[in-house]
C-alpha cells in the first residue's frame, strides 16, 4: 500500500479564498482604469517615433533650438518630408553619470514621461518636428520630479513656439 503525503480533505481557508478574491477584482479595477486612458489619447511610443536618423541629429546639434527647465533641456528643429509628426530621442551623459545602469534608468524613465504627455507636444506642432531630451545633472531625481519637470518643459516649448 503507498502512503500519500497529501491531505485530500485540506481545503483553501475562507480568508485566502478572499484575499485572492480581492486581489483579482483591484487587477481588474487597474485594467479598467488602462482601457479608459487608452480610449482618450495614444500612449505609445512607437518605432518611427525615435529619433535614429543621424542626419536629423546633426541638423538637431547645428540649427536647432533649445528650451531648459533645470535639469531637462528640450532641443528641437523642424524636419522636412518626416513620416511622423514628431520624432524624439533622449540622452544622458556619461559625464554625469558613469554607470550605464543609471544612464539607462534615467533614458527609461525620460522615454515614459515623453510617453505619457507626448500629447502636449502633437496638439501644438502645425509641421513635423524633431526633438533630442537631455537629462542635465548629476542628481538623481525621483520619477515624480522628472514628470513634474517634463510637463513644464513641453508648456514652455509651447508658449515659446506660439509667442
Amino acid at each position: 500500500m503507498r502512503y500519500s503525503y497529501r491531505n485530500p480533505k485540506k481545503r483553501k481557508q475562507p480568508d485566502a479564498v478572499l484575499h485572492q478574491l480581492q486581489r483579482f477584482e483591484n487587477g481588474l479595477q487597474h485594467l479598467q482604469h488602462k482601457i479608459i486612458l487608452v480610449e482618450n489619447k495614444d500612449f505609445t511610443y512607437s518605432k518611427l517615433e525615435k529619433l535614429k536618423s543621424r542626419k536629423t541629429i546633426d541638423l538637431l546639434f547645428s540649427e536647432g533650438k533649445s528650451v531648459s527647465k533645470y535639469p531637462l533641456r528640450l532641443v528641437y528643429a523642424p524636419t522636412e518630408g518626416a513620416n511622423e509628426k514628431v520624432v524624439f530621442g533622449v540622452s544622458v551623459s556619461k559625464k554625469y553619470f558613469k554607470n550605464a545602469s543609471d544612464r539607462n534608468y534615467l533614458k527609461r524613465v525620460l522615454r515614459e514621461c515623453y510617453r505619457l504627455n507626448k500629447h502636449l507636444l502633437h496638439e501644438n506642432t502645425d509641421k513635423p518636428y524633431a526633438f533630442m531630451f537631455f537629462y542635465q545633472t548629476n542628481e538623481l531625481l525621483t520619477y515624480q520630479e522628472i514628470e513634474e519637470k517634463t510637463i513644464q518643459l513641453f508648456e514652455k516649448w509651447v508658449a515659446e513656439k506660439n509667442s
